[in-house]
């Protein structure tokens, strides 16, 4: 830790977290969870990981992974999210996420999973919003515990996957960000 982050209170929670040599990563959809550690767990839960591979933006609560194809969101102590990226398209050097994601133990997403496929197994989503460079289909899940969560499937120009988000605060519940994608449903979904 530097001068500066100790005078600011910032430290990167990463530093003494080594890499699991076994590791296979696995986002479950529905659970909202990487490799069994769910949204609002301490961010401690996920040391297998090793440090993040960003050390500047480790303290401000963006875990990067880039070797990996993960990001992982962390709010004081606990997980706000995970971001699995297949492609790298705002440049920051993220490799293609190799992990599988699933639900209920069967895969579900991979790089070549289109929209017709991920409609088939996750059913309509709560709301898709579409422009010329990409497709985002928003989906709003009800937790274990029965916090309203939120996962972003994004697609590209093509329908060919871009990334995952897992959210623990919905996008959406924002009445701000509903009226920019311009929803028109009601909120809460249900």
């Amino acid at each position: 830790m530097g001068i500066l982050d100790w005078l600011s209170g910032r430290s990167d929670v990463t530093a003494g977290w080594v890499r699991d040599p076994a590791l296979r990563l696995n986002v479950d959809f529905a659970q909202g969870a990487l490799c069994g550690v769910t949204l609002g767990e301490p961010a401690e839960r996920l040391s297998f990981l090793g440090r993040a591979e960003d050390r500047k933006a480790a303290p401000k609560g963006d875990l990067q992974y880039f070797t990996l194809g993960l990001c992982v969101g962390v709010s004081g102590t606990r997980i706000e999210s995970f971001t699995i990226w297949w492609q790298d398209y705002l440049g920051e050097g993220y490799k293609t996420y190799a992990g599988r994601v699933t639900s209920r133990s069967a895969d579900l997403l991979g790089p070549e999973t289109n929209e017709a496929e991920i409609l088939s197994a996750l059913g309509e989503p709560y709301w898709t919003d579409r422009d010329g460079s990409e497709t985002i289909l928003f989906y709003e899940i009800q937790d274990a515990w029965g916090r309203l969560t939120e996962r972003q499937v994004e697609l590209d120009e093509r329908g060919r996957l871009k990334a995952l988000l897992v959210l623990s605060e919905p996008l959406l519940a924002d009445a701000a960000q509903r009226a920019a994608y311009g929803v028109d449903r009601a909120w809460p979904p249900w």
